[in-house]
């Protein structure tokens, strides 16, 4: 006796479910990683004091950091580096403004700078559903 498969999964079909449940998995992680302080964390604001320079573990590549200070709950000044979104002209941008910032109010030197590309795998997600969604496999007509 011979066993049918029940669904009918098409080769096309992977180049859209494995890029989709891929997009989906990296997605979920970055969102967790990113949404858990904001759900859990202090939201406070503050000033950007300037950029640092900082060379990597490779010892040839540099990053810029913006730095930032905050005040915490208890009245003290914290500093939180974030890599910043200026590239490698960050070191010659005035150091002004505002910036959001998340804190561990047990532990406010772990902090962490938000920026609009923090939120960007609330964009992506959808794309990597709709993907998975086009190569998910169809019920065989009996």
């Amino acid at each position: 006796m011979k066993i049918k498969p029940r669904y009918k999964f098409h080769a096309v079909a992977l180049f859209f479910f494995l890029p989709g449940a891929g997009l989906i998995v990296f997605c979920g992680f970055i969102m967790h990683r990113n949404l858990l302080p904001i759900l859990t964390w202090t939201r406070t604001t503050g000033q950007i004091t300037g950029f640092e320079e900082r060379l990597m573990e490779d010892d040839v590549d540099y990053y810029i950091f913006e730095k930032a200070t905050f005040t915490d709950l208890h009245g003290n000044k914290n500093e939180v580096f974030a890599l910043s979104s200026a590239g490698a002209v960050g070191a010659n941008l005035p150091a002004v403004g505002e910036v959001t910032i998340f804190y561990d109010a047990n532990n406010p030197a772990k902090a962490q700078i938000f920026f609009w590309r923090d939120y960007l795998p609330l964009v992506v997600l959808p794309f990597g559903v709709l993907l998975a969604y086009l190569g998910w496999p169809i019920e065989k007509q009996r």
